[in-house]
């Protein structure tokens, strides 16, 4: 493949919810991710250092364009929990640990996976599958964290 056309990563990730309010403090609070845009009832959209986490009520979104400056922007929009994983580095699964218990929120699993990578999976308010999983989970580096690239 031509590196000049290679796909470096992902850029923005979507899970849903149908009741916005409830999975606010969840992102902002818990995971202490920053809200960027909000519209009640139809989206929250979250930076996550390199990315962009979008939470969409699939009510809203599924059957329905939206406009951004003229051109239609296809429905978005599916039904039941999603996924998504975060990646932290090995030290920070500690703090994380506590993190939940301090907050109540049940650990479903952790796992050490066969590439010595580990992953903690609790649920947030919509029942989106939530995972924090160290980078080398897929033979990734660790430093790539604390890049600013």
């Amino acid at each position: 493949m031509n590196t000049n056309h290679a796909i470096d990563r992902v850029l923005e990730t979507v899970i849903y919810a149908n009741d916005l309010s409830k999975v606010l403090w969840f992102y902002e609070e818990f995971l202490e991710l920053e809200l960027f845009s909000y519209q009640p009832d139809r989206f929250a959209f979250f930076k996550c250092r390199h990315s962009t986490v979008l939470i969409f009520n699939p009510e809203a979104t599924v059957n329905q364009n939206s406009f951004s400056g003229g051109s239609p922007v296809p429905p978005h929009g599916t039904i039941g929990a999603g996924h998504v994983a975060f990646a932290v580095s090995e030290a920070s699964l500690p703090f994380w640990r506590k993190r939940c218990n301090e907050f109540n929120l049940p650990i479903e699993s952790e796992i050490l996976w066969p590439s010595n990578g580990r992953s903690i999976y609790f649920r947030d308010p919509a029942n989106n599958s939530i995972e924090l999983a160290t980078p080398n989970l897929w033979h990734l580096p660790e430093q790539t964290l604390a890049t600013n690239e």
